[in-house]
């Protein structure tokens, strides 16, 4: 009983080891990127919600107003960060699916190769 209760924490152990290596790598590689999309997400966010409060307000006088109020620089300035966000999270999404496109096609193509090597 002590020695399957010895190999399963061995095994354990070589599991968590494995793990905590693959989470540092993945923090790694992604910790740049990630910040990247995340702050061009929070942009996008904080934009529409300020455009729409103050470039297009949803009363009477903004719809009489916006017209006039959308030639403000600070709408204009709202509307580039808002359209240049939705091409960098569009960006964003493709390039995620390729990169999981990518290792999952390396991952099985390098398992294929073990077996057919054993």
């Amino acid at each position: 009983m002590n020695y399957i209760r010895e190999i399963m924490d061995e095994m354990l152990t070589i599991i968590s080891e494995r793990l905590q290596q693959i989470f540092k790598t993945v923090l790694s590689v992604l910790y740049k990127p990630f910040g990247f999309y995340m702050v061009w997400i929070l942009l996008h966010y904080l934009s529409v919600h300020i455009y729409t409060k103050m470039c297009v307000p949803l009363t009477i006088w903004g719809l009489i107003s916006s017209p006039f109020i959308v030639m403000n620089p600070i709408c204009g300035g709202l509307e580039w960060i808002i359209h240049n966000s939705l091409i960098i999270i569009s960006s964003m999404w493709v390039a995620l699916g390729t990169w999981i496109t990518t290792n999952v096609l390396f991952t099985t193509y390098n398992a294929m190769r073990d077996n057919l090597s054993n």
